[in-house]
């Protein structure tokens, strides 16, 4: 099953979920729309767009489990 995730409001990157933390969640949801069990757009696509390149890959995916990792 595929989730679509909407939103078009103020974003902070790595916060793809946008509950204001960037936690285990954020990476998980961005992997998984990497891997096409998940679909991002608006607010959410642009936060997970951790190297502003325009593309949410496991380069992004890194990015955000690293910012976790450094700060729990």
């Amino acid at each position: 099953t595929a989730y679509v995730f909407y939103s078009s409001c103020r974003f902070s990157l790595g916060d793809v979920i946008g509950d204001g933390e960037i936690d285990m969640l954020d990476p998980l949801i961005t992997l998984r729309h990497t891997i096409g069990l998940a679909e991002l757009w608006g607010a959410k696509r642009r936060a997970a767009d951790m190297d502003g390149n325009g593309v949410i890959d496991a380069i992004d995916v890194m990015h955000i489990m690293r910012y976790v990792m450094e700060n729990k």
